[in-house]
């Protein structure tokens, strides 16, 4: 599974830091095993690894909010899927440092619309 997922992050052999960069230029990184261990918690979240370079540099939306008690960045998606099926698609960023902390799927628009808060930083 380490294999796919890096794989699917674009990660080379060997690397110990993965950086992408996201919509405004900023890097945003994190070490390897970190993330491999962070999306391994959730299949769903493995399966999906692929799309968090597109989902940073091509946000449909990116919003700063409070989560969890500190301001983190909140890069928002959406994907064709199957069968005419919308899978939005979210990549949670620490700001200002630019540390990835998690991403993740949701097969409704409701469950990104309660994270649509705070300040809006940039729409498409």
């Amino acid at each position: 599974m380490r294999a796919a997922i890096t794989a699917a992050l674009g990660v080379p052999p060997g690397a110990t830091i993965v950086t992408m960069t996201d919509f405004a230029g900023a890097a945003i990184t994190q070490s390897v095993d970190f993330m491999v261990s962070k999306l391994l918690k959730d299949v769903d979240h493995a399966a999906f690894a692929g799309w968090l370079a597109v989902t940073l540099a091509n946000p449909i939306e990116v919003w700063d909010r409070i989560d969890n008690g500190s301001v983190k960045r909140h890069y928002f998606s959406a994907y064709g899927f199957r069968q005419g099926k919308v899978v939005y698609h979210v990549a949670a960023v620490a700001t200002p440092s630019g540390v990835w902390i998690t991403s993740f799927h949701k097969w409704s628009a409701a469950g990104i619309d309660s994270k649509r808060d705070g300040t809006l930083i940039h729409r498409c």
